[in-house]
This record gives C-alpha cells, structure tokens and sequence, in this order.
C-alpha cells in the first residue's frame, strides 16, 4: 500500500505543468498592420521553457529570425537559447522567413531553472517582424513569469 501511494505522488508531482503568461498584463498581445494582423500569446511549460505562440494573419510579413532582441530582468547572465517551428514543418532553420498566407509559428526559449519568480521576458524594439521593410516592434514587450 505505501509503495502505490508513493507510486501516486511520484506521478502527480512529475506531471508536466503548462502556465499561461501574460503579456503587456493581457492574455494575448496584437499587432494590427497593413498587412495584416499577428496575435502572441505566451505559457510556460515546466519552468525552463517559455513557448511564444505567434498567430499571423496576412500577407507580406517578414520574419527576420536573427533580429530578435531579448533581455532578461531582474538582470540574470542567462543565455537565451531560441527555437522556432510551425505545425506542419517542424523546426525551422531559415533566418528569414516570408508569410504571404496565414501561419502559426511557434518560438520555444529555453531558460535556467534558477530564475525567480517574478522574472520578466523583454522584447525589445527590433526588426524581428516587419511589415514591407518597416519594422513593427517600436516599444517593449514584457512576458511576465
């Protein structure tokens, strides 16, 4: 009997835990363009893995995968390790990437599991996304943990 009550905590507690995230205080975050709209939305799988799904809906959007800029606060010397895939692809490994139909991309971050509670995402103002040459990150965004 102790041993299946063990068996059960043991179950419970390795359970896999998804936490959705706010961002900029919202469930989702929007950026209404000429070409087109993109919803974020954000979840913590486990405490090492930010997921960041991006839901693009439009034509003429760029990706520019390398322009990503991420800071970490309270300051912490933790490395971002970033992965991007989509549904139906798997993994993506271009730099650059064109929407010209609707598209869910996800971005995986993998961080320590030494962060505090409290600990904010910022994305800051980059060309990450863009809209026919304009980039469309202008202020911060904050992903609260």
């Amino acid at each position: 009997m102790k041993y299946l009550i063990l068996l059960l905590a043991v179950t419970i507690l390795a359970c896999d835990k998804l936490s959705e995230l706010k961002i900029n205080s919202n469930e989702t975050y929007n950026l209404n363009t000429s070409c087109g709209e993109i919803q974020f939305n954000a979840s913590l799988f486990i405490t090492t893995n930010l997921l960041v799904n991006q839901n693009i809906q439009g034509a003429g959007i760029t990706l520019n995968l390398d322009s990503l800029k991420l800071s970490i606060v309270p300051n912490s010397s933790n490395e971002v390790i970033a992965t991007y895939f989509t549904n139906d692809k798997g993994k993506i490994k271009d730099k650059v990437i064109q929407i010209n139909e609707p598209q869910r991309i996800g971005l995986t971050i993998k961080l320590r599991k030494d962060l505090i509670p409290g600990t904010s995402i910022i994305v800051l103002p980059c060309s990450y996304i863009s809209c026919q040459q304009i980039p469309l990150i202008k202020d911060t965004i904050k992903i609260k943990l």
